[in-house]
């Protein structure tokens, strides 16, 4: 079925997944939050995690606008998903993570963050945490994810969910080296 037909299937019957799947995970960093807070703001660091990842294609930018940073990383990833789902999404998933982040106080930082897979009825929203925490800094990703899709939904929301998780792992393990 075509995204378009997709689409219009969902709009037709009016039929939208209230439910969401929870995602919360936490690693911690030997570095400060001022030295996470920079990793996580390095695009080419973002770069290293997006290939790490098995992207296909991405893209990463950093807008700083004083003290708050966005970061925008466009990756497009193989749909390495049973067919089922592959149906609803196809063989590439395009990917569109935002991240405002806010003025620190040397303790925590925090940023709003939201990943959409553009053209299709799938989100995610959420918030990503730095705190001080003995001696080094413990990041908290903390977000809902949410498919529109009848009867499916909820299966292509655990695999949305386990990408992050993998995604989040990765970016511990390279985060690890970065900061040594």
């Amino acid at each position: 079925m075509s995204s378009f037909a997709l689409d219009r299937a969902i709009s037709a019957c009016h039929l939208a997944s209230s439910a969401t799947m929870h995602v919360y995970e936490q690693i911690q960093y030997d570095g400060s939050v001022e030295a996470v807070y920079t990793m996580l703001c390095d695009a080419r660091f973002r770069a290293a995690v997006c290939e790490a990842t098995y992207a296909l294609r991405h893209a990463v930018s950093v807008d700083v606008d004083g003290d708050g940073v966005l970061v925008t990383i466009e990756r497009v990833m193989p749909a390495d998903v049973p067919p089922a789902i592959r149906r609803f999404i196809g063989d590439e998933i395009a990917i569109v993570q935002t991240e405002a982040w806010y003025p620190g106080d040397g303790l925590s930082r925090r940023a709003d963050v939201t990943m959409r897979i553009p053209g299709k009825p799938a989100s995610m929203s959420g918030t990503i945490a730095l705190e001080s925490d003995n001696g080094g800094c413990r990041q908290t990703f903390d977000g809902d994810v949410r498919v529109s899709v009848p009867f499916a939904g909820a299966r292509i929301e655990a695999a949305i969910a386990d990408a992050i998780r993998f995604a989040i792992s990765k970016e511990s393990e390279l985060g690890q080296r970065y900061l040594s």
